[in-house]
């Protein structure tokens, strides 16, 4: 990688993207912090210069009417830019390889590809079912802990249990539909499993610490393997119950055949892209 050259990992909600951001930032060579929210800059610094666009125009009229200069658009996308390389490295300190974790890069791949032409993206999946379920328990604990009823509302949007699970199968589907548009055949991008992950974790983090540029010493990436297991990183966490099950199996009791044949049917080409076997 060049120097300097940033990374950006990111995945759907409930794929594993904590799990994911852990196992990267406890490299000696690598730093990825917790998860960022970029799009609420590039949105804040949007609205920031329109404003002082508008507040240039009534200076322009208050002095004579001459022609206020804008800060054009272009100048607000490289501020955005410089603002991110400002988070990057100061977020990595000696560490010579930064990323930043944020999973609304969905929505923004041909933005960062422009902006950081060199950089790697990692993409996170998880099969839609246990994400699935294991959003709906997320949102049902968030509702709990932060008496914030917006999460109950999200899952009531949709009729039943089974209508919830359908919906995060088509999301599923659109966010590996993305991330192959972006980045058909392109070598810095890099789309892995969170079943791979929790399962072979040892092979995973080498593969991706290779693809970051790291060292990949057996040594190191052991004991990333045991300082990430599902029962440390519970115990360490100051809201252990965030850690449900870490669930890796695709079948579940509380969804019926004739569904998962459904979700099946809805995301059967990015199942294949992903490499999950098909279910007979």
């Amino acid at each position: 990688m060049p120097e300097k050259c940033p990374f950006f990992c990111f995945g759907p909600p409930k794929s594993g993207t904590t799990l994911l951001q852990q196992c990267l930032n406890h490299h000696p060579m690598v730093s990825c912090p917790s998860e960022h929210h970029l799009d609420f800059l590039l949105e804040r610094l949007t609205l920031l210069f329109r404003e002082y666009n508008n507040g240039l125009d009534v200076t322009d009229i208050r002095t004579g009417g001459h022609g206020a200069t804008h800060v054009q658009p272009a100048s607000v996308t490289n501020i955005f830019r410089s603002v991110i390389d400002e988070i990057l490295f100061s977020s990595a300190g000696e560490k010579p390889i930064s990323g930043l974790n944020d999973n609304s890069l969905f929505s923004r791949f041909p933005l960062f590809k422009h902006l950081f032409p060199h950089a790697r993206f990692i993409a996170i999946f998880r099969h839609p079912i246990p994400r699935a379920i294991s959003a709906w328990h997320h949102n049902l604990l968030l509702a709990r802990d932060e008496q914030d009823p917006t999460h109950l509302q999200l899952l009531r949007q949709e009729k039943s249990y089974d209508d919830w699970i359908l919906l995060l199968a088509d999301q599923f589907d659109l966010s590996v539909t993305h991330f192959q548009t972006a980045f058909a055949n392109d070598p810095n991008a890099l789309a892995i499993k969170y079943e791979d992950l929790v399962i072979d974790k040892f092979n995973v983090l080498s593969r991706l610490f290779r693809f970051l540029g790291a060292s990949d010493d057996p040594a190191t990436i052991q004991k990333i393997v045991e300082a990430t297991e599902f029962e440390v990183m519970r115990s360490k966490a100051r809201r252990p119950h965030f850690f449900r099950a870490a669930n890796t199996n695709e079948v579940d009791q509380s969804v019926s055949y004739e569904l998962q044949q459904e979700v099946q049917r809805r995301t059967k080409s990015s199942l294949r892209f992903l490499g999950y076997k098909e279910s007979q």
